[in-house]
């Protein structure tokens, strides 16, 4: 058995057994598991609006919303692969936090605490699926808070946008 399939089996392992880490203890979160993955190949998305650059697989593409009526805000940043492999960036906290976990993910810039709540979507077709929604926030160096939200129809997608969040670099020097 390879590393990463060890770690997928870990990660869902932690996922299945409903460990929960209030807010209040929130400085105790265990460390967020992150794969060896290579990305020295991955595109950079530098958003000076946002005050970050951030890198991604090139399948990840930027979504432009024209409008976004399910929030109550807009998405400053949207990186989508599918319709279950999603990251946002946003200047409002969306949904409801009901986290299954918590974890503390070193981004090149700063420490960021990700609420993972595993929750269950509807597909085309009727299909129900597992998804797991990772909710966390941080203040780009003179910006003001950012909220990002992960959602990933796996734990391994889940990994790598581990992966894609620990590259955030706050722009203007942090």
């Amino acid at each position: 058995m390879n590393a990463i399939a060890l770690r997928t089996i870990v990660v869902l392992g932690v996922l299945s057994s409903g460990a929960c880490v209030l807010p209040a203890q929130a400085s105790k979160a265990r460390t967020c598991p992150v794969g060896a993955i290579d990305t020295s190949r991955w595109a950079i998305t530098r958003d000076p609006d946002l005050g970050i650059d951030i890198q991604h697989p090139d399948d990840y593409e930027e979504k432009h919303w024209s409008n976004r009526s399910d929030t109550s805000g807009v998405v400053m940043l949207s990186l989508r692969r599918s319709a279950l492999s999603t990251i946002d960036f946003n200047g409002f906290r969306s949904g409801a936090a009901r986290p299954t976990w918590t974890c503390l993910l070193r981004t090149r810039s700063a420490i960021l605490e990700v609420e993972i709540e595993r929750s269950t979507a509807m597909l085309v077709g009727g299909r129900d699926t597992s998804l797991f929604i990772g909710r966390g926030h941080f203040t780009p160096y003179g910006k003001p808070r950012v909220y990002v939200e992960i959602s990933s129809g796996d734990s391994a997608s889940m990994l790598e946008q581990f992966a894609i969040l620990r590259s955030i670099r706050f722009l203007n020097g942090r």
